[in-house]
């Protein structure tokens, strides 16, 4: 192999995605997505983490090595409960809970397609009556706007004209 983990660290997360499946049998694709954003991108967070603690002289785990940090990285996101319990064991209650209909979803993945849904039923209302009044009040804003070019450019045409009609009379 290319010795870039431990065999440890891997067996160690593998054993904890085992027991997700375990105690959550019927919530398989949660944990998928949650073993997945696991590690295209909590690992690397977790990298740079430990690796800011370690040059800042903080406390670090033990089997931190520069050199070679990714099996402490497994190790550490192997024992993030709390990544486990927001990412699998709180949607994975709430969708037991709820009789186990439908896609089981993260509750952040709820609030942002609650926030989404609303925004799209306000769009499709009828504005009230203050967007209304803002409304005419921008209408009438471009009618008098209009008025004043239209009565700009008949000035400027009367001056041209004049100026044409003086300038013709002197054998031009």
């Amino acid at each position: 192999m290319l010795n870039v983990c431990a065999v440890a660290s891997l067996e160690a997360y593998a054993k904890q995605v085992e027991k997700l499946v375990t105690q959550w049998p019927r919530c398989w694709g949660l944990i998928y997505t949650a073993d997945d954003s696991a590690r295209a991108e909590r690992l690397e967070k977790t990298r740079r983490k430990l690796t800011i603690e370690a040059a800042q002289n903080r406390q670090i785990p033990r089997d931190w090595d520069p050199a070679r940090p990714w099996s402490c990285v497994f190790m550490q996101l192997a024992a993030d409960m709390e990544f486990w319990a927001e990412r699998v064991h709180h949607p994975a209650a709430a969708w037991t809970a709820a009789g186990g209909r439908g896609a089981p979803t993260v509750a952040a993945e709820a609030a942002v397609l609650e926030v989404i849904q609303k925004a799209l039923s306000t769009e499709h209302e009828t504005p009230g009556p203050q967007a209304e009044s803002r409304k005419t009040q921008a209408n009438r804003d471009r009618r008098q706007a209009r008025k004043r070019r239209w009565a700009a450019d008949r000035e400027e045409l009367a001056r041209h004209r004049s100026t044409t009609a003086s300038g013709s009379g002197k054998g031009s």
